[in-house]
């Protein structure tokens, strides 16, 4: 959820950085989206993993299903997509 938490603070930005005549835009709807699916995935994946641990009787065992089935790091792979795409809503 950490990424939830910097967009939520981040969202008083947008309106010292987006003085002019832009409003907005295409872009700005675009990272906006792939940035609500960033902090689903993001979500999900630490809500998957706190339940694996939760239930794991023993140490040493790798999660492998839901998300953690396709990446590593799932939770990771939110945060990052989220965050590359910050330049795009403050310069969109």
């Amino acid at each position: 959820m950490p990424t939830l938490l910097v967009f939520l603070a981040c969202l008083s930005l947008y309106p010292a950085l987006a003085v002019g005549e832009k409003g907005f835009g295409l872009v700005d709807i675009i990272a906006t989206v792939v940035t609500g699916g960033a902090i689903l995935i993001e979500a999900t994946a630490d809500e998957q993993l706190r339940r694996f641990i939760a239930k794991s009787s023993r140490s040493g065992q790798i999660m492998v299903k839901g998300l953690w089935a396709y990446s590593r790091h799932p939770n990771y792979l939110g945060r990052y997509c989220s965050g590359g795409f910050v330049p795009l809503r403050i310069g969109g």
